[in-house]
């Protein structure tokens, strides 16, 4: 059961990220206009978040707490918040000449990481979807779950989640280097308008949930 397990594991993460939203899009956007490592410093902080949320579903720590009505909405403004900020900001990069800039410190790789982190894990969107495939692909799994064995998991997302994002990455900074300012520009401000239009499905959400 623990190989199967695994690769199911593995293959949610790299099927999750795969899926287009506020993630990939940041992690295309930066590895387009910053190079190939601030796009897998984006992706690694999603994978640790993935692996995360996977492990406390899983081990029963996470998934009764975020089904609560008030917990959704209150992610699901955040979230908006987050979102309408950093379409804020990736707007804004354009009325400036957007350059293209080295990333080779560690402190900036890793402030990366930490922001995408915080990000992924208030996206209701991502939590919701993994207590959705804990329930129904892992329901097996779930009666004989140790802590051991979800922690596994949560490394096997993890894995999943980075191996997508990777490539996603190696392919936006393989087409940003080829691309002209004026392009690198168009790609932020798609990035911006759709971040915009995430943000307010969420707070369509939010509402939906208060007044139904």
């Amino acid at each position: 059961m623990g190989v199967i397990f695994l690769m199911k594991a593995f293959f949610t993460g790299f099927c999750a990220a795969s899926a287009l939203g506020p993630v990939f899009i940041m992690t295309f956007n930066r590895a387009a206009l910053h190079g190939f490592y601030l796009g897998v410093a984006t992706a690694l902080g999603a994978a640790i978040t993935d692996g995360l949320i996977f492990f406390l579903v899983m081990s029963g720590l996470l998934g009764n707490i975020i089904l609560g009505p008030s917990m959704l909405v209150s992610l699901d403004l955040v979230g908006a918040c987050v979102l309408f900020g950093l379409s804020w900001h990736y707007w804004k990069t354009v009325q400036d000449f957007y350059e293209r800039v080295s990333v080779d410190r560690f402190s900036e790789l890793f402030g990366m990481v930490v922001k995408t982190f915080f990000m992924t894990m208030i996206n209701p969107s991502a939590l919701l979807f993994f207590v959705f495939v804990s329930m129904k692909l892992f329901s097996v799994e779930l009666a004989g779950m140790t802590m051991w064995l979800a922690g596994m998991g949560g490394l096997a997302v993890m894995g999943g989640t980075f191996s997508s994002l990777s490539l996603v990455s190696c392919f936006a900074s393989f087409v940003g280097a080829r691309l002209s300012p004026e392009r690198l520009k168009k790609i932020s401000q798609t990035t911006a308008v759709f971040l915009v239009l995430v943000g307010f499905l969420l707070v369509f959400d939010a509402f939906s949930l208060v007044f139904k």
